[in-house]
């Protein structure tokens, strides 16, 4: 019997998680520590090239981003299509995620909503024992193993990807240059000058 096969015959005698609201499958979050669910692939495997709606929770750690703290509502959502063909499980979906940050230029705190594409590949991984089927340090795929995958990287890499370098509270927010009353554009404490901020803080120092 092929590698496939037997996944598919595991994943035929396997119960399926069913959304009592949906009436779909879904992978509720059971979280240990920092390891969400797996993510089930059971429906896939059962159904060559047949696409297969999912909705998987991830819970996603503060990450530091540029010396900011970044963190995430829980949970994230994956959510979208999943079809099993040529021994790949390939997924079609949306990362729906609310993003807290500080706005750059005025510090103050920064709620977003990111809603981010996804189109991955999950690769079949036999048994992780043998040298040869475990995956490199440096490679950059995504696996999965019998009728589950760990998403939990692809869910991190393509949100990280996703996110600006600098959140801003508003596209013209000016920060500290705004508590000091509008600065024309020809005046040398423009925004575009850098040391703008720093002088006008050096300059109230010295008043005070």
């Amino acid at each position: 019997m092929t590698p496939a096969a037997q996944r598919m015959n595991r994943a035929m005698n396997k119960p399926e998680n069913i959304d009592k609201a949906g009436q779909r499958p879904y992978n509720a979050l059971h979280s240990s520590g920092e390891t969400s669910a797996m993510l089930d692939l059971t429906l896939a495997l059962r159904g060559p090239g047949v696409p297969v709606p999912f909705a998987h929770r991830e819970t996603v750690l503060p990450q530091d981003i540029l010396g900011e703290t970044v963190t995430f509502d829980d949970p994230v959502l994956l959510e979208g299509m999943m079809v099993f063909e040529d021994d790949t499980i390939r997924l079609t979906a949306t990362l729906t995620a609310v993003v807290h940050a500080q706005c750059a230029n005025c510090l103050n705190a920064v709620a977003t909503r990111f809603e981010v594409p996804v189109e991955e590949v999950l690769f079949s991984q036999e048994d992780p024992a043998q040298p040869e089927a475990a995956p490199r340090e440096d490679d950059d795929r995504f696996f999965y193993k019998g009728a589950q995958a760990d998403v939990s990287h692809l869910v991190l890499t393509n949100l990280l990807l996703a996110l600006p370098i600098r959140f801003l509270c508003r596209k013209d927010c000016r920060g500290l240059l705004d508590e000091h009353g509008t600065i024309g554009d020809d005046s040398p404490d423009a925004p575009n000058n850098p040391f703008s901020v720093l002088e006008q803080l050096l300059t109230k120092d010295e008043e005070v």
